[in-house]
């Protein structure tokens, strides 16, 4: 994460789409590797303990090894496919998808790192489309860029792109609010998580050095437009999957260790409640 935050900041600043009406993503890209640096926000490196057995199961118990990375965010997810897959001494073929093409081209750094090839594609999952069908699709708190409207088809797409017998492994927060509204930082709760912030770069004066005024308006950005889509309960969780065709093979919560569990934290995902699953195509 050391090299891959500033990497990803400087990507972000060139090659972050730009929306009419939402502006450009480098907010998030060009500052979520530097928050998951500094423990303030959970990556897919966290839930290493769920992913990486389960990848290795997955190669030990197939001869075909094509794997989809469905969303990205930087190229965590990609490092534990790889860690699980190398475990069992396989080479993944690897395709990462992504609407923005920072997180693409940081995936395609680390695959050089890495002495492997992979393809990218630039997309909405729900325009990506293959001949190839794949063995496992994985993703890490992806369906909170959807409403609950949407995460049937986001389901449904993913059963599609799956060949009958393949994997799908994903996590997700489980989040009791009232209804299926965006989740966004309260002004206090933006607030807290901008000084908490500032107070965990200060500790690393070797990655950040002595003037944050830079770092502190990346994180009062990130605090102003990040919100995510609530999955409200684990039934809710189990039956997206079960209505798109899926099997679930195992749903269970996850628990994080030593993670902080605060009040403040906001739409972030420190504290909430993760469920994982493993659900395959018949």
């Amino acid at each position: 994460l050391s090299l891959i935050a500033p990497l990803a900041a400087k990507t972000g600043e060139q090659h972050c789409r730009n929306d009419e009406g939402s502006g450009s993503c480098a907010w998030y890209h060009g500052t979520l590797d530097y928050l998951r640096l500094l423990d303030l926000v959970i990556s897919p490196h966290a839930h290493r303990d769920f992913f990486v057995p389960a990848f290795q199961g997955l190669a030990e118990g197939s001869s075909s090894h094509r794997v989809l990375v469905s969303g990205a965010g930087d190229c965590s997810m990609m490092t534990q496919v790889l860690t699980g897959f190398r475990a069992a001494s396989v080479e993944p073929d690897i395709t990462v998808i992504d609407r923005c093409e920072t997180p693409l081209i940081l995936n395609r750094w680390l695959a050089e790192r890495e002495g492997l090839s992979i393809e990218t594609a630039q997309s909405e999952v729900l325009d990506f489309e293959t001949s190839h069908p794949f063995d496992v699709i994985c993703t890490h708190c992806f369906l909170g860029y959807f409403t609950s409207e949407v995460h049937p088809r986001v389901a449904a797409k993913w059963f599609s792109l799956l060949r009958p017998g393949g994997h799908l492994l994903t996590i997700n927060p489980i989040r009791n609010t009232p209804d299926d509204s965006l989740v966004r930082f309260t002004p206090e709760q933006a607030a807290s998580f901008g000084e908490r912030a500032l107070r965990a770069a200060q500790s690393r004066p070797d990655l950040f050095g002595t003037d944050l005024d830079w770092f502190r308006k990346r994180v009062g950005e990130y605090a102003r437009n990040f919100g995510s889509y609530p999955v409200r309960s684990a039934e809710d969780f189990r039956s997206l999957f079960e209505k798109a065709g899926f099997s679930v093979e195992r749903m269970s919560p996850l628990s994080l260790p030593g993670t902080p569990v605060s009040a403040s934290s906001g739409p972030t995902e420190l504290g909430l409640l993760f469920m994982s699953v493993v659900a395959v195509r018949p």
